[in-house]
């Protein structure tokens, strides 16, 4: 009966070990998956971040690629600006210096007709 005892006993010892190690087993299969769950996690957020990261660069450089535009657009609005000031300058210049033939020619006939004038009343005077 002793013998049977030992054997019941081995036979308990026995299963509470394979109970053990299916366990253990387990909690390993638990930890790697759980593993594995953490690594994918950080392999998607780190694609994540760098997603944004090219995102940022490319609307940084759109940002730039508009300033520079626009920074253009004004540079040649300036230009036409002082070229259109240059040109009504000139345009005012031309206006002046005519004005100026006028009053000098005006005043050319005004001297030729007292002079004829002039000489018709001593012409006459002499007659």
């Amino acid at each position: 009966r002793r013998a049977e005892e030992q054997q019941r006993m081995a036979e308990e010892q026995q299963r509470r070990a394979e109970e053990r190690l299916e366990q253990q087993r387990l909690e390993q299969q638990r930890l790697r998956d759980e593993a594995r769950r953490v690594e994918e996690m950080r392999r998607v957020a780190a694609e994540q971040r760098e997603l944004e990261a090219r995102r940022a660069e490319e609307q940084q450089r759109r940002a730039e690629e508009q300033q520079r535009m626009a920074e253009e657009q004004q540079r040649r609005a300036e230009e036409r600006l002082e070229q259109q000031r240059l040109e009504q300058q000139r345009l005012r210049d031309e206006a002046r210096r005519v004005e100026e033939m006028r009053r000098v020619a005006a005043e050319q006939r005004e001297l030729e007709a007292r002079r004829a004038e002039e000489q018709q009343r001593r012409a006459e005077e002499q007659q």
